[in-house]
């Protein structure tokens, strides 16, 4: 141990301190852990008490054992005694020192102190407020640095002592705020004029560090206005808040005389949000309605300390449901673990952070709080504020024991106290160790370890690590039982989403995650935390704390991680309240990561959903998630959409189906790019869906017709064929429907309704018209699809609607090759399904498969046909690629197929099939299509059509090229499972290698040279 530096103990010679005294002054200073400068403060002060009086200070024995330790262990009160040196004195005073003062003894002197300090004089009061704090903080100080006042008791008398400076602030700010604009209505006569102060957090448990802020929420009684005054009427809610902003102002502004607590008022309703005071019902409806886990945590500590106290003592008692709740709440302890990893992530606090790092206050007050939250709600007994009172209780209701109660309680003691000394120096609020050995020398020594100051700071040291580890285990062990694993975490994905952090950094790190455009996927997430309740929030709602994390991280796993981002945010700023939204995300997982590969895959449907959000709800369950419902439940759920609106609401009919188609697609398509549908499962059910609406569309028309016309004369009836895609059963995303209207029997008249008779030509043209309007007049919900009829007989200049004798007329005389080759995929979708069948049997069936034809013409013309297509129609050029009617597309494929129908049909019927596949397997069967062309065609059918879809997929339009740039063409490659940077590459490569078989494979089944 050093001495006392001689210079110091010269200058107090000097100064004519008594040779006694300056014994006992070297001998006090020699004991503390840093010897020289505690003489040297005590050089300092005897110098400031000179300079003042002109005379040395009284140096006995009392006063240098009480004020040594004091000079010893707080950099902040020697600068206070050398401004206000009489100060000191007090400590001489054996009452002064030892006693705990009563709130009333406390209340009193202050009342007398600022009771001097004349009207609306600011400054008088906020210097008496200051001084006062002052000389408590010295005699609490004094009995804590000098081993006579244990922690408990000074944390509550430093909580006493707030507690009495808040209330007789308020006292006279309402006071002097009364006199200007009279009494608030409802607050005549009541403590505080009706504003009730709750402590909470260590205030309101009586826990208060040297430095601690102090956690306050302010309410008042009623609304209402002010009697009236010099400074006229005002609203109770403005006097309340003038009262609030200038009681604020008067503990925590800093002046020359130092202040006196800071104020937190960030655990009010609606925290920084909230207004600075509002009414206790205003109060009431935000816990009832949006409070949140760490709300009921901060609550278990509220008291109501200053003003009006009946009114703060009523609230809490209403909100005791809220606070404890009565059935076990496993996932408020996920969530307490979730509000320790965020405050982990906030600060990164390391060892030496006494209260936030590992093992630390926090974890150890978290215990406390989480076994409170779990069970207080059934025991009333557990309720209690204080943390050491609390793991009491626990203990004796066996919810906690005995040794980890003791650890816990050791545990705490040891980190408060030392937090209590670290403040203790320079008044900072702040819980790290200090970085100097000579400063945790001095904590060490303070705390009572004994021996030399090395080995007092290394035993120091030792034992507030092994209770720290204690510490961290019982907090772990406690958060296991609410059975959810810990999350995994990307370093670099948090570096992206922590706004603490430059743009830059946050930029690389997006880039680094695959993001193509970081900066505008930075805007996405700075739109997204602009919301409170979304979990991209500075500070989000603890059920989706690290939600965020998991999000970005599914959008980058997705082929386009910007447009998902954006696509989230879309859907975050789309919804009035996103906090439940997402909570429904954080419970289901696999729908979350089934709408972020959507957000990222799909930019049409994501935008629907987004309109949309309530199918949210929808896709968790699992009707909604079913990948193949198939023609029979889709037609079912088709028609029960329709018959739940009036029959004379044509607008609202048709919506709902326009809502059942688009809820449909979307469901397809989220299977789709989740993989559970295969290519010919997707193009099935659209087809299914198609089916349905326009079984519907017609039977709503028709019914229209019969009203007002009757029903048509001879027991007539029409049938509607579906061509191209929609007759294959091989519909995309965006596909047309073509159709042809056919009836049979022409003559003769409707039956009459409520607009006359019409011919029945006239009848089955409006039916066909009317069908059209239904399917593509445009709503709110968009249009259910486009049609093209080109395909009838004629193309556009012929009648909509044919009779069967009209379409073999036809036939018989001049239909095309191209005509025939479309009729090859002629399919009933709707209407009288007998009807159609009659069509095949009498007019396509002998128009299609006739013996006197010629297979070497039907090739040249076919091939013909084809070359014009690609010449004229695909607009390839070079770097231009068109899978539908390019070089070795989806048409020669067709067109090869549709060939060796033509030519065999007439010799085995049973080949023929709307459907290119099953033709195909067909054909292959029965030995007309060669093993190698067979599966040739087959690989190419799935890569080019899924190529289709994955482009239409993307937009709310067809697309008939692959994309050209690079960054497009990769977006593409990854939506088809390529992986890599070379990704896009890649597609290309495979496109040229299997549109150049298909085209080989086309020449070859012609016979083309």
């Amino acid at each position: 141990m050093t001495s006392p530096d001689p210079r110091n103990l010269l200058l107090l010679q000097q100064a004519g301190i008594p040779a006694g005294a300056l014994d006992a002054a070297t001998g006090a200073c020699a004991e503390t852990a840093d010897p020289a400068a505690t003489a040297g403060a005590l050089a300092r002060w005897v110098e400031a008490w000179i300079a003042r009086y002109q005379t040395p200070p009284r140096l006995d024995p009392v006063l240098l054992g009480r004020l040594v330790p004091v000079l010893a262990g707080s950099r902040f009160l020697v600068r206070e005694l050398c401004a206000r040196p009489r100060l000191a004195m007090h400590l001489a005073a054996t009452p002064f020192y030892e006693v705990a003062k009563p709130r009333e003894r406390l209340l009193r002197e202050l009342r007398r102190r600022v009771g001097r300090v004349p009207k609306d004089d600011e400054a008088g009061l906020l210097r008496a407020l200051r001084r006062f704090k002052y000389r408590e903080f010295l005699r609490l100080a004094a009995r804590d640095l000098g081993g006579s006042g244990p922690l408990p008791d000074v944390a509550a008398e430093l909580s006493l002592l707030a507690e009495v400076c808040v209330e007789v602030a308020l006292e006279r700010i309402a006071a002097e705020s009364a006199a200007r604009h009279g009494e608030p209505a409802g607050a005549a006569g009541l403590p505080g004029l009706g504003l009730s102060v709750l402590g909470m957090g260590k205030l309101g448990a009586g826990e208060l560090n040297f430095s601690s802020d102090i956690d306050l929420i302010l309410l008042y009684r009623a609304e209402g206005e002010t009697a009236g005054g010099p400074g006229g009427r005002i609203p109770n809610r403005q006097f309340y808040a003038r009262v609030a902003e200038r009681l604020v102002k008067a503990l925590s502004a800093a002046t020359e005389d130092g202040f006196v607590f800071r104020v937190d008022l960030d655990l009010r309703p609606e925290g920084r949000a909230g207004p600075i005071a509002q009414s206790a019902d205003s109060a009431y409806r935000y816990y009832e309605a949006k409070g949140r886990t760490w709300e009921r945590a901060a609550l278990l500590k509220a008291r109501a300390m200053a003003g009006d106290v009946e009114l703060g003592e009523e609230l809490l008692e209403s909100l005791a449901p809220f606070i404890y709740r009565r059935t076990l709440d496993l996932q408020a302890v996920e969530e307490i673990r979730a509000m320790k990893a965020r405050i982990d992530r906030e600060t990164a606090a390391g060892w030496d952070d006494l209260k936030l790092g590992p093992g630390g206050i926090r974890e150890a007050e978290f215990v406390a709080v989480a076994l409170l939250l779990l069970y207080a709600g059934k025991d009333a007994r557990l309720r209690e504020r204080g943390t050491l009172a609390a793991l009491d209780k626990l203990l004796f209701a066996g919810r906690l024991s005995a040794r980890d109660r003791d650890e816990l309680a050791a545990g705490w003691l040891l980190l408060r106290r030392a937090e209590h000394r670290i403040q203790t120096l320079d008044e900072r609020q702040t819980h790290r160790l200090p970085a100097g050995d000579a400063d945790r020398r001095r904590i060490a020594l303070g705390l009572g370890y004994q021996g030399p100051p090395e080995a007092a700071l290394a035993t120091f040291l030792a034992e507030l690590r092994a209770r720290r580890e204690h510490v961290g285990e019982m907090f772990g062990d406690l958060l296991g039982v609410s059975g959810a694993a810990p999350r995994e975490q990307d370093p670099v994905l948090q570096r992206a989403l922590d706004p603490a952090r430059p743009d830059a950094e946050r930029i690389q790190a997006l880039a680094e995650r695959g993001f193509f455009d970081p900066a505008s996927a930075l805007a996405e997430l700075e739109r997204l935390a602009r919301r409170p309740d979304t979990p991209f929030a500075e500070n989000p709602p603890v059920a989706l704390e690290g939600q965020a994390e998991e999000l970005v991280a599914e959008a980058t796993r997705t082929p386009n991680p910007d447009q998902a981002m954006r696509h989230l945010a879309n859907f975050g700023s789309a919804l009035l309240r996103p906090g439940p939204w997402f909570e429904l995300l954080a419970r289901n997982p696999a729908t979350a990561r089934l709408l972020l590969e959507l957000f990222g895959t799909s930019d049409f449907l994501s935008k629907y959903f987004v309109r949309h959000p309530e199918l949210l709800d929808g896709l968790i369950r699992r009707d909604l998630a079913v990948p193949r419902k198939g023609a029979e439940l889709l037609h079912t759920e088709a028609a029960a959409r329709m018959a739940g609106r009036e029959a004379d609401d044509l607008e609202g009919r048709l919506a709902a189906l326009r809502r059942f188609k688009n809820e449909e697609v979307l469901r397809i398509g989220l299977n789709d790019v989740s993989g559970a549908l295969d290519l010919e499962g997707v193009m099935a059910e659209l087809t299914a869906v198609a089916d349905a609406c326009l079984r519907q569309s017609l039977a709503l028309a028709r019914s229209e017709l019969v009203e007002r016309y009757g029903e048509p004369g001879g027991g007539s009836r029409m049938a509607v064929l579906g061509l191209g895609k929609l007759g294959g059963a091989e519909l995309g995303y965006h596909s047309d429907l073509d159709l042809i209207f056919l009836y049979a029997h022409s003559e003769g008249e409707s039956e009459g309704g409520s607009r006359g008779q019409i011919a029945n030509p006239e009848w089955f043209a409006r039916l066909a018209q009317r069908l059209l309007s239904h399917l593509q007049v445009p709503l709110r919900e968009g249009t259910l699809y486009k049609i093209d009829t080109r395909l009838r007989p004629s193309g556009s200049q012929g009648a909509l609607v044919v009779s069967l004798a009209a379409l073999a007329a036809y036939h018989a005389r001049e239909s095309a090759l191209w005509e025939r080759q479309a009729l090859l995929r002629a399919r009933w979708v709707a209407g009288d399904a007998a009807v159609a069948a009659r069509a095949w049997r009498e007019v396509l069936s002998p128009t299609l498969f006739r013996a006197d034809l010629d297979p070497e013409e039907t090739a040249r013309a076919i091939a013909a046909m084809r070359a014009r297509m690609e010449a004229e129609i695909s607009g390839e050029k070079e770097g231009v690629r068109n899978p539908k009617t390019g070089y070795g597309g989806l048409v020669d494929l067709e067109f090869a197929v549709q060939y060796l129908l033509l030519v065999h049909g007439a010799a085995d019927p049973a080949l023929c099939s709307p459907n290119t596949m099953e033709a195909m397997r067909r054909l292959a069967a029965a030995g007309l299509l060669a093993e190698g062309d067979a599966a040739i065609l087959a690989d190419a059918y799935r890569f080019l059509r899924r190529l289709e879809l994955r482009m239409q997929i993307v937009h709310d339009r067809e697309t008939g090229h692959l994309p050209r740039t690079p960054f497009d063409r990769l977006t593409l490659a990854r939506r088809m499972g390529y992986a890599g940077a070379r990704s896009g590459d890649d597609l290309l490569a495979d496109y040229e290698r299997i549109t150049h078989g298909v085209r080989e494979a086309f020449r070859r089944i012609l016979g083309i040279a």
